[in-house]
């Protein structure tokens, strides 16, 4: 009898050994899936870091390009009143390039209109990615915004140099 003991507390002596064995393994196994994990995670985030950076500028460049583009205008419009005053002085030349240039402003006013809510969008749409954890869709989302982004600014550069020369005429 008292070696079935024996043989009964040996064996489950041996049997909690390799379970702590395999348990241990385990355990490693896992910590090095979590760290790999972890370092993939970090890689993704610097991959994006340089293009929320980008969004980050071209959004303060946007708002100094807005406030130039409102002080261009206030300028050129107490000129052309000034010119209105004095209708006598103008030149059919002058008429004809004031107009021009008033259409003109239009035309890039309108392609600055149509540029509008993409960026809201865009947003909208990283935002999602960003909960998902869709690196990719983060990506993309970003690239977009920055495209309009940059083509809001070209359209706010080309407004403020045509206002400008409307003040200049």
């Amino acid at each position: 009898m008292k070696k079935i003991v024996s043989a009964i507390l040996l064996s489950a002596i041996l049997l909690t050994g390799n379970i702590a064995f395999a348990q241990g393994s385990t355990l490693a196994n896992a910590k090095s899936k979590i760290t790999q994990a972890t370092a993939d995670y970090r890689a993704k985030l610097a991959e994006i870091a340089p293009l929320q950076e980008k969004v980050r500028t071209n959004r303060t460049e946007l708002l100094r390009l807005k406030k130039e583009a409102n002080d261009a205008y206030n300028k050129a419009k107490s000129h052309i009143k000034g010119l209105l005053k004095n209708k006598d002085n103008l030149t059919p030349a002058q008429i004809k390039s004031l107009k021009e240039s008033l259409d003109i402003i239009i035309q890039d006013k309108q392609s600055l209109a149509g540029t509008i809510g993409g960026i809201q969008k865009e947003t909208l749409d990283l935002r999602t990615a960003k909960m998902e954890k869709n690196f990719d869709g983060v990506k993309n989302s970003l690239n977009s915004i920055i495209a309009v982004q940059n083509t809001r600014l070209e359209d706010l550069q080309r407004i403020i140099s045509d206002i400008n020369k409307a003040a200049t005429l």
